[in-house]
Order: C-alpha cells, then structure tokens, then sequence
C-alpha cells in the first residue's frame, strides 16, 4: 500500500509514521513517500515487522525534478503530473482527477494532511 504525502513537517513526520506505524493485514509493503525538500538520501528509512512475516514499511522522500529511489520510480510519474497540473486545476478539481488515477493502481494519496 502506497501513501502519497504533499502536506508535512519533514523529518518530525517521518519519525512518526516510521515509530508508530503497525503491520496491516494482507499487506506486505507500506510504503510512505513524502513528496518535497527532504534533507536526507531518497530512502530514508526501512523496518520489518516480525523479521518480515508481518510486512516491510518503506520510507522515501521526493523532491519534485530531483532524484529518486529505484523502488519508487511507479509513482513518479502521478507525482510530477500532479505538479505539472496543479496550476490548471483548482484544488478540488486537481485532487479528484489525481486521486482518480492513483486508485486505478492502488495508491492511497494524502493531501494537505498533518500528522
């Protein structure tokens, strides 16, 4: 499962998705990328939940044109449209277009969310 995050403090939030973030039934990877400057490498961070029988959480980070970890390379694209559109389309209006084709491949997208 794919979190997409627009909105968020920086380091603050990672530290609390990667400390408070619990294994999900019939999920095998979470994945949290948290689009913006980043201080820190594109991958920021990875655990396993019980030696990795109940799942894996994966953190990265994005800055928008900058580089980007290989193993997110499948949502870059929703990212950058979304960027690209944004000034096109008024909020509502570019959140349901995005959130649309972020469902039709399964990714959950959190905007202007604060943890």
């Amino acid at each position: 499962m794919d979190y997409i995050i627009w909105g968020h403090c920086g380091f603050p939030d990672i530290e609390r998705i990667y400390n408070t973030c619990k294994p999900k039934i019939d999920v095998m990877t979470q994945r949290f990328l948290f689009v913006g400057n980043v201080v820190g490498a594109p991958l920021i961070k990875t655990k396993s939940f019980w030696l990795g029988l109940g799942g894996y959480l994966e953190v990265y980070s994005y800055a928008p044109g900058g580089e980007f970890h290989p193993k997110i390379k499948d949502v870059i694209p929703f990212i950058d449209f979304a960027i690209e559109h944004a000034e096109k389309l008024s909020g509502s209006e570019m959140i349901e277009a995005i959130s649309n084709d972020l469902l039709n491949m399964n990714v959950q997208a959190v905007f202007n969310k604060q943890f």
